[in-house]
């Protein structure tokens, strides 16, 4: 939702990417990018992780704005940490959480109240930049 046309901002996205080990339009083979853990080393991850952590963070992105909306539509799933955290992982994407993942995520939204005037979008957002800091959604 960040670019509904061509502008010159998305070079940036293009070096960010590169920089993230996958230069648009030119992967390392015909077969593509390479899957799961074969990509990453530490400098990448590094960058994936900041890169991710700043882009779901930016709440005032109509992408992260449309998925704050969804989750905070659905009051009888967002009561309790783990539907948070449930919820938050199906809009990011459905990813599969190992259990210790997960109760660190669980942890952390139950540590962190609800912030009350913003009608809970703050807690979201920061829900969903914890889940994009995952090592399973970095290897998806």
């Amino acid at each position: 939702g960040e670019f509904d046309r061509p502008r010159r901002q998305i070079l940036d996205r293009f070096s960010q990417a590169s920089f993230m080990g996958q230069i648009l339009n030119n992967p390392p083979s015909v077969e593509g990018w390479h899957r799961g853990t074969d990509w990453l080393d530490t400098g990448t991850l590094v960058e994936r992780v900041n890169f991710a952590s700043q882009q779901i963070g930016d709440s005032g992105k109509p992408g992260v704005q449309a998925m704050i909306d969804r989750i905070g539509a659905d009051i009888s799933r967002i009561g309790t940490p783990e539907g948070l955290i449930d919820a938050c992982l199906d809009q990011i994407g459905a990813v599969i959480v190992d259990e210790k993942t997960r109760k660190v995520l669980v942890d952390f939204v139950a540590q962190n109240p609800e912030a009350s005037n913003d009608d809970g979008r703050k807690h979201i957002a920061e829900a969903l930049q914890m889940v994009a800091s995952t090592q399973e959604f970095q290897r998806s």
